[in-house]
Formats: structure tokens, C-alpha cells, sequence
């Protein structure tokens, strides 16, 4: 509901009907959920940014931090044939911090193997 409050409705009332009418045929189910609401609303609601976020059970921030900076390391990696300077650079982090992160997830072994079959 919150994400529908949101929204500005530039077709007034009746782009909310003709909404909530196409929802009612489509979704098979009791329940309309933000994954059925087009992604124009989607994109404009601070509330189903939030709720895509945290979902309604929460997240472990340190988990998900972990998860992102893992990512970020091998990605940078692989662009750098697993050169650790130039992915500090890529990343726009001095080349001990990329050394620390590197050992800290353990992503250095993986990082190269990936990058040589990657071909980079």
C-alpha cells in the first residue's frame, strides 16, 4: 500500500483502477506483492527500494558488506588478470588495503584461476 501512496498518479484515479484491475486478472494468488507492481513504480517508491533492500526478516549487515567488497575484489581481479596493483587502482584503493581485503576473504587463488580461464 505504502508504494502505491507513493506514486504521484499522473492519470489520476483511474491509472490507479485500470492498475489495480490488470493486478486483480494477472496474479494468480490472494496476495499482491511489489513484484507484480510495474517497474515505473517500482523505480519511483522510496518504499519498495527500502523493502528490496531490508527485506521483512533484515539482513546481517557485516554478511552482506562481506558479500559486496568479495564481489568488488574479483571482479577488479579478473579485469586485471589477477594484478592486485591494478585492481587497487580499478577500485580506486591503495594497493595495501587491496592486499589486506584480499587475504581477509581468501579471494587471491580464486581471483587468478578465474582470470586464466577467463582468458584476461
Amino acid at each position: 500500500m505504502r508504494v502505491l501512496e507513493e506514486d504521484p498518479w499522473p492519470g489520476n484515479v483511474r491509472e490507479l483502477q485500470n492498475l489495480i484491475q490488470r493486478l486483480v486478472v494477472m496474479v494468480d494468488g490472494a496476495t499482491i506483492g511489489l513484484e507484480h507492481l510495474p517497474q515505473r513504480i517500482l523505480y519511483n517508491s522510496t518504499s519498495s527500494k527500502d523493502s528490496l533492500l531490508i527485506p521483512e526478516e533484515g539482513v546481517d549487515f557485516d554478511e552482506e558488506i562481506s558479500r559486496i567488497e568479495v564481489a568488488y575484489l574479483e571482479a577488479a581481479l579478473r579485469r586485471s588478470g589477477g594484478n592486485k596493483v591494478k585492481a587497487a587502482q580499478l577500485l580506486n584503493i591503495d594497493k595495501q588495503k587491496i592486499h589486506y581485503l584480499c587475504r581477509k576473504y581468501q579471494v587471491a587463488k580464486v581471483s587468478r584461476i578465474q582470470a586464466a580461464h577467463s582468458g584476461i
